[in-house]
C-alpha cells in the first residue's frame, strides 16, 4: 500500500482511495483483497470497513449492492485512477448507474447533437429500487445502546498538510433555501458532505473530469448569451426598418441608419437557403445571421442547388468575392476576379441566385466602407449582366430600394444610394431583355464598375442624352449617338455590304466602340460597317424607356391588326410621340429607306429591316410567350 490520496468519482463525489498494487482488466467477476491504508488506521473501523471494505471492484461509488447488467464489463484506468464500464458494442461510461442500467445511456453524436444538448442541459432523475438504509448510508455506524452511553466513537482526524476549505458566504445562504432532490439518500449525503477531513482544492477540481465538463457547459451558456444577443439587436433593426418603412420622421440610432434594410431577404432565405450548422453540437446557425457579413468562408452554399459541383462553385464564388473586396488576401488582380465571378454566373444560371445572395450577405453590416464599395461595384456588374429568378427578383429589388430610402439622411454614406438607384435601373432592364450569352472582357468591366458615377449614353432615357449633350451640342435635336453611328455605317460602304444590320458585327470591338462612346470620343476609326451597325441597333435596345412608348403599344398592334398597311394610323402615333423621340424616329426610318433603296445588293428589303428593328423601336409589355409571338407581325407592319 501506497500513500493516501484524494481524487474525484465520476459523479463528482469525493471519496478517499489508496494507492493499490495493479489490477487485472476486465475485473467484473475476479475478487480484489483491498488492505486499509496505514493512515486511516485511527479512523472507526466500522466505518473503515466500510469505505474500503467492499470485495471485487476498487474504489467504486456507493451502493456497490446492484449488479451490472451482462452486456455490461468494469474496466480501470491506472493513468487516472478511475472506473470505467463498456459495453460489447463499445460504448464506454464512467457511470456506474448507466451499466445496471438505473438510467439510460445517452450516446452523442452529430446525428442526435440536439437532443443531447438538451439533455445535457437537464438533470435526468434517477429511480433506484427500495433499498436497506443501513447498508448503502456513509454516515458514521450507529453503535449498540450499551456501547453508546459509555464509549461514544472518537473523533476522526483531519491531516494536517490540507487545510480545510472555509465555507462561503454563498453556500451558507443557498442551505435554507434548498430544494428537494430527487436523489437517494445515500447520493445526498455523499453529494452535500465531503470525507472528514478531505476538502477539496480548487486546483484539484478543475483537473478532475466533472470540473473539465463543467467548464465546458460554462462556455457553452456564454455562447448561447452572446447569441441571444446578436438576436436582440437583428429583432432592433427589424422593428426600426418597421417604423422607416411606414414614414416616420423620427431620427434612427447611428449604428443603424444604414441598416434597416438588412432583412429584406428573410423571406426568401427561409425558404430557399441552405441549412447551415456549427459547433461540437452541431447547432443550426440562425438565418438573420446567414445574411450579415462575414469575414470566414461558408461551409457550402447559401442556397439549395442542385448537385455537389454546384455547392463547390459556390463556395469558390465566395472566395472570390472575398478577394475582390479585399476581405481575403490574394495575388490575383481585381478584373480577372470579376470576370471569374460573372463568368462563373453567365455559364451555370443555377449559381445567379446564388451570388446575388452572397452580395447581399456581404453588403450587410460591412464594417468596412471600402470593402463595402467593391460589393456594389459587383452588383452593378452582376445587374448588367445575368438577372435574379423569378423567386429572388421581388425580395432582391425590395433589399436594394431601401438604401435608396437613405439618401439625403444625416451621417448615410453618399456612394450607397447612387449604387443603389443604378442597380435598381438595370435590373429592371435585364429582367426584362434576359442575360447576355458572353463574359465581359476586361475593358467592359473597369467602365462598367464605375458607370453610377460617370455618364453614359447607353441604357438611360432620352431625355437624358440631350440634357447631357446640351452644354457641348446644344442646337442638336437628336442624340449625337445616332447620326454619328449612321454616317459611320455609310462612309465603311454598309449600303452595299450583304446582310447589313442582319448580321452582327465583332462583339469585342462593338463594345470596345461602345466605351469610346461613352468616354466622350466620337471619332469611328473602323473597318468594319456591321460594328457600328450592330452598335446602332443595341443603343435602341437598351434605352431606359423605348423610342415609342409604352402607353403607346396597344394603340400601334390596334390600328395595325384592323389594317397592316395603314400608313395613316402610324403618322398619328408618330406625332403624338414626345419631340426628342419624334425627330429621332424620323431620323432612323429615314436612314434605312435610304438603306433598302440598294436590296438588290445588300438584301436588306424593307420587309427584313421591320423585322430587324421593330423589337428595337417596340417593346411588348406582356410576359406572355404567346401575347408575345402574336404581336411580332403587328410590331413588323
Amino acid at each position: 500500500s501506497g500513500p493516501t490520496r484524494k481524487m474525484i468519482s465520476p459523479r463528482g463525489i469525493p471519496l478517499l482511495r489508496a494507492s493499490m498494487a495493479p489490477i487485472p482488466s476486465p475485473i467484473t467477476n475476479i475478487p480484489v483483497q483491498i488492505e486499509t491504508p496505514a493512515a486511516l488506521s485511527a479512523i472507526n473501523p466500522e466505518l473503515a470497513s466500510r469505505l474500503f471494505g467492499h470485495t471485487g471492484r476498487q474504489s467504486c461509488p456507493p451502493p456497490r449492492e446492484y449488479p451490472l447488467l451482462d452486456e455490461w464489463s468494469e474496466y480501470y484506468d491506472k493513468s487516472t485512477n478511475s472506473f470505467y464500464y463498456e459495453n460489447q458494442n463499445g460504448q464506454r461510461t464512467y457511470d456506474r448507474d448507466v451499466a445496471c442500467g438505473l438510467i439510460p445511456m445517452v450516446d452523442i453524436s452529430e446525428e442526435e447533437s440536439e437532443e443531447a444538448e438538451e439533455l445535457l442541459q437537464q438533470e435526468i432523475p434517477r429511480e433506484y429500487p427500495e433499498i436497506d438504509p443501513s447498508i448503502t448510508s456513509m454516515s458514521t455506524p450507529t453503535l449498540p445502546k450499551k456501547e453508546k452511553a459509555s464509549t461514544p466513537p472518537p473523533p476522526l482526524p483531519t491531516p494536517a498538510p490540507i487545510p480545510e476549505k472555509p465555507t462561503t458566504p454563498e453556500v451558507a445562504k443557498a442551505k435554507p433555501t434548498e430544494t428537494p432532490s430527487p436523489l437517494p439518500n445515500y447520493i445526498k449525503a455523499n453529494s452535500t458532505s465531503s470525507c472528514p477531513g478531505s476538502p477539496i482544492s480548487d486546483s484539484e477540481y478543475s483537473e478532475s473530469p466533472s470540473g473539465e465538463r463543467r467548464k465546458k457547459k460554462r462556455s457553452r451558456r456564454e455562447k448561447r448569451t452572446k447569441d441571444k444577443k446578436s438576436v436582440r439587436r437583428a429583432n432592433t433593426a427589424s422593428s426600426v426598418e418597421a417604423s422607416a418603412l411606414s414614414g416616420s420622421n423620427q431620427s434612427l440610432p447611428d449604428d443603424l441608419k444604414e441598416d434597416i434594410n438588412m432583412f429584406q431577404l428573410v423571406g426568401f432565405a427561409e425558404k430557399y437557403f441552405e441549412t447551415h450548422k456549427r459547433g461540437i453540437f452541431r447547432r443550426q446557425v440562425p438565418v438573420r445571421e446567414m445574411l450579415c457579413w462575414s469575414k470566414e468562408v461558408i461551409p457550402t452554399s447559401l442556397t439549395r442547388l442542385p448537385s455537389e459541383s454546384a455547392a463547390k462553385e459556390a463556395v469558390k464564388n465566395f472566395k472570390a468575392i472575398q478577394m475582390y473586396c479585399g476581405d481575403r488576401t490574394t495575388k490575383n488582380e481585381s478584373v480577372p476576379l470579376a470576370q471569374d465571378i460573372i463568368g462563373r454566373a453567365i455559364n451555370r444560371p443555377e449559381l445567379r441566385d446564388e451570388i446575388y445572395c452572397q452580395l447581399g450577405k456581404q453588403s450587410c453590416f460591412n464594417p468596412n466602407p471600402e470593402s463595402n464599395y467593391k460589393v456594389w461595384e459587383l452588383f452593378v456588374l452582376s445587374s448588367i449582366y445575368f438577372p435574379p429568378s423569378r423567386d429572388l427578383e421581388k425580395w432582391l429589388c425590395s433589399y436594394i430600394a431601401e438604401y435608396v430610402k437613405l439618401e439625403g439622411t444625416s451621417g448615410g454614406d453618399p456612394k450607397l444610394p447612387v449604387f443603389a438607384k443604378y442597380v435598381l435601373k438595370k435590373l429592371k432592364i435585364i429582367i426584362k431583355a434576359g442575360p447576355r450569352g458572353r463574359v465581359p472582357a476586361p475593358r467592359e468591366i473597369e467602365r462598367h464598375r464605375n458607370a453610377p458615377f460617370s455618364h453614359s449614353v447607353f441604357g438611360v432615357t432620352l431625355e437624358d442624352i440631350m440634357e447631357l449633350q446640351a452644354e457641348t451640342h446644344p442646337k442638336l435635336k437628336i442624340p449625337l449617338i445616332v447620326p454619328t453611328l449612321a454616317e459611320a455605317v455609310s462612309k465603311l460602304g454598309g449600303v452595299d455590304v450583304e446582310g447589313i444590320f442582319r448580321v452582327p458585327g465583332d462583339t469585342e470591338q462593338v463594345y470596345a466602340l461602345r466605351i469610346q462612346l461613352d468616354n466622350g470620343n466620337y471619332k469611328v476609326d473602323l473597318d468594319d460597317p456591321n460594328t457600328p451597325a450592330s452598335l446602332l441597333k443595341l443603343w435602341l435596345r437598351e434605352l431606359e424607356e423605348p423610342l415609342i412608348p409604352v402607353d403607346l403599344y396597344d394603340e400601334c398592334i390596334q390600328s395595325c391588326m384592323e389594317n397592316e398597311n395603314n400608313s395613316e394610323g402610324a403618322v398619328e402615333v408618330l406625332q403624338r410621340l414626345p419631340e426628342v423621340n419624334k425627330q429621332t424616329a424620323l431620323y432612323v426610318v429615314n436612314f434605312l429607306r435610304g438603306v433598302s433603296l440598294n436590296q438588290e445588293v445588300n438584301k436588306m428589303s424593307i420587309n427584313n429591316l421591320a423585322m430587324v428593328f421593330a423589337p428595337n423601336f417596340l417593346r411588348c409589355p406582356s410576359e406572355d410567350p404567346q401575347v408575345i409571338f402574336n404581336n411580332t407581325k403587328y410590331e413588323q407592319a
